[in-house]
């Protein structure tokens, strides 16, 4: 399975890299929204087979990226998984 991973912190990168690696599937990352958006919906290879977004990312946030994803005919049947790492008990993405 290919899967793109989308995260601005490079230690989960890594971390979510190597895990998805073991388990045998190929893993794409991009470290923000924008680059999520331009290697799924733009002409840079296959696209893949499930993406997991962090919700709470700089510039373009997660769940906007993900209606952008949504509202292209190209992208909307690409499975989104959401995922995010709070900083603290209080804290809440956007």
């Amino acid at each position: 399975m290919r899967v793109l991973v989308v995260d601005d912190n490079q230690d989960f990168l890594l971390l979510a890299t190597k895990a998805l690696e073991a388990a045998g599937h190929v893993v794409d990352v991009q470290a923000s929204a924008f680059g999520l958006v331009n290697r799924v919906a733009g002409a840079s290879g296959a696209a893949p087979d499930v993406v997991m977004l962090d919700c709470d990312l700089p510039g373009l946030t997660g769940p906007a990226a993900l209606d952008l994803l949504a509202r292209d005919r190209r992208t909307q049947l690409v499975p989104v998984v959401l995922v995010s790492a709070a900083a603290s008990p209080g804290h809440r993405a956007a």
